[in-house]
């Protein structure tokens, strides 16, 4: 994929550090995450 999208491999490296600091944030219970109360709102 690096090569078809002609991406430097460090780039890929880049973006994966920046992905393991993420944190995504849930509960199975509609409104109980800020993306939930989000979708409520609108």
């Amino acid at each position: 994929m690096v090569a078809r999208l002609a991406i430097d491999p460090a780039e890929v490296d880049e973006w994966e550090r920046a992905a393991d600091g993420m944190a995504i944030l849930w509960d199975e219970q509609p409104g109980n995450s800020p993306a939930g109360r989000a979708l409520q709102r609108a």
